[in-house]
């Protein structure tokens, strides 16, 4: 799977971001808008075993949602 140029960044972003509500919530607005580009781009993490980017991102998604 090649990742899209565009999630680069949130990749790279989400593997520094500390454990922490405010750096999370940051990564809320570069999160992809729909909900199948979200769902690759955790799929290219899970596949390349980016853990620490994956959960991260999870967890912004979740908090955007609410």
């Amino acid at each position: 799977m090649i990742i899209e140029p565009r999630y680069r960044e949130i990749v790279e972003k989400a593997t520094l971001t500390r454990m922490e509500t405010s750096a999370i919530r940051s990564l809320a607005p570069l999160l992809p808008e729909d909900d199948d580009a979200l769902d690759g781009l955790l799929a290219y993490l899970v596949e390349r075993r980016i853990g620490g980017a994956f959960g991260t991102i999870v967890l912004a998604a979740l908090d955007a949602d609410t």
